[in-house]
């Protein structure tokens, strides 16, 4: 009986082997026979190889490799597309796609909150995010939940956004545990910025995210960071070297913080108070704050898909897509089918008719045609969720952000360079991320089809490649 024991564990072991090899291989391997795009060749496709020990890139060269070492594993690519994992810089992490707090927080929801979280980080690789910023997370403990998933990507979090004290968003949370709030109009509140700096370097915080926005509708008198307050945070941010993202989405609070040196902008522009929209030509107004962007060279993230989720609740058969169902867990997505669940999404459809959504949304494809036409510095981030709605799920919403960007005239190697070696750029990251040259992270997307010839194509990922460990894409699909 003991021998017929060891015998059964001995043949367990060997069939986990076979399976798992192939998608864990040895800790050095060549990726032969690729199309490989990166920003090194100007997203101009070449055929070559790339050598890859443990999770570093070691080599990449044009050409295909010639096996001339024994006992190295050599994966003939058959010369479909290798190009750099994507970066979404826009992400919130803690927030669940349709449930609002009071929801998450319901014992009747346990289970599915639970099953969520699980699925959570392999959704996103699934499309292909290898890495995501989450702007709202403030502590290294939301990090170490998510990376206790098998499969995640990369994790990197803001330290905590600053706003101020009372203000948009804090008005409306009843926990700020994550936000750094200020008193601009306390004698010390150099001391209260200099002691929120510290906290995000310690949490190893990124970047930091200033909110400048003054609420909406009938909240549209929300105190603000002063000008001081803000100057006096970007210059520290500066002195330690991380990059400072401002929360505005208005003409107003463009045209008020455009001049103040930082470095970029978190939503698009598509609130324009009282001017008209015209589909064939931007106001003057706008136009002057555009060009400022390109001037200053400061960094625009459309985040097209907040007003485009908002459409997609008319949209009936949302969640009835194949890749939704493929990264949400079953008992969620029955649940945000129920619309008697769907809270905010109802609060939503009653305060703005899709037509007037549509309206903003083509505002904010407008102004990311002119700054793409002009070569503007764009950052690539979906904002998921947004809301509490069901129509913004992680790594979906980063599919449908490039699909959002191709419509508005953003050329495809635009859109795979700031959704890689530039948001690396911007998070001071590029030296690791966002390209496949030597010495970089192996993270890798193998596309069985060309993501410039459409960027519907950056769907077609046949292997994910995160820290030099392959992953085949069928193992991403949500079993939960």
């Amino acid at each position: 009986m003991q021998a017929t024991k060891i015998i059964s564990r001995f043949c367990y072991l060997i069939i986990t082997l076979i399976f798992i090899l192939p998608i864990f291989p040895n800790n050095k391997y060549i990726l032969n026979n690729a199309q490989i795009i990166t920003s090194e060749n100007n997203f101009i496709p070449f055929l070559g190889y790339i050598e890859i020990n443990n999770d570093i890139i070691e080599n990449v060269q044009q050409g295909l490799y010639k096996n001339e070492t024994q006992n190295i594993n050599v994966i003939n690519c058959n010369q479909k597309y290798v190009v750099p994992g994507f970066i979404d810089t826009h992400t919130h992490t803690e927030s669940i796609p349709g449930m609002t707090s009071q929801q998450k927080l319901s014992k009747l929801n346990k289970d599915i909150v639970k099953n969520y979280y699980v699925q959570l980080p392999k959704s996103y690789l699934y499309f292909g995010y290898t890495t995501i910023l989450d702007l709202s997370l403030g502590n290294k403990k939301g990090v170490e939940e998510f990376n206790s998933n098998i499969f995640h990507p990369q994790l990197l979090i803001s330290g905590g956004p600053m706003a101020e004290k009372g203000g948009y968003p804090l008005h409306f949370l009843k926990s700020d545990h994550s936000f750094h709030s200020i008193d601009s109009n306390a004698k010390n509140y150099k001391t209260q910025i200099n002691t929120a700096i510290s906290n995000i370097i310690s949490n190893n915080g990124v970047i930091l995210k200033l909110y400048y926005e003054k609420g909406f509708e009938k909240n549209e008198s929300l105190p603000n960071l002063s000008e001081k307050s803000f100057i006096y945070s970007i210059d520290q941010a500066h002195k330690n070297k991380i990059s400072v993202i401002v929360h505005a989405n208005s003409l107003e609070a463009y045209n008020e913080t455009i001049e103040l040196n930082h470095d970029g902008y978190a939503h698009g522009l598509w609130r324009w108070g009282n001017l008209n929209y015209n589909p064939k030509e931007l106001p003057p107004e706008v136009k002057n704050i555009l060009n400022k962007l390109i001037t200053y060279k400061i960094a625009y993230q459309p985040t097209t898909q907040v007003m485009h989720g908002i459409l997609s609740l008319y949209d009936h058969n949302f969640l009835e897509q194949e890749d939704v169902r493929k990264i949400i867990p079953k008992k969620l997505l029955d649940w945000l089918k129920n619309e008697k669940n769907q809270i905010v999404a109802n609060e939503i459809k009653s305060g703005i008719t899709k037509e007037q959504a549509l309206e903003v949304f083509n505002k904010g494809q407008q102004a990311l045609n002119y700054l793409a036409k002009r070569n503007a510095f764009l950052l690539f981030g979906s904002d998921t969720p947004s809301a509490a709605i069901h129509t913004n799920l992680p790594g979906y919403n980063g599919y449908l952000e490039m699909l959002n960007w191709s419509k508005a005239g953003v050329t495809n190697s635009q859109i795979l360079k700031a959704a890689t070696i530039d948001n690396a750029k911007f998070l001071n990251l590029d030296e690791k991320i966002g390209s496949i040259a030597k010495n970089k992270t192996a993270n890798l997307l193998l596309l069985d089809k060309n993501p410039l010839d459409k960027i519907e194509h950056v769907n077609s990922i046949q292997k994910i490649i995160l820290n030099g460990k392959i992953i085949a894409r069928d193992e991403l699909i949500s079993n939960l």
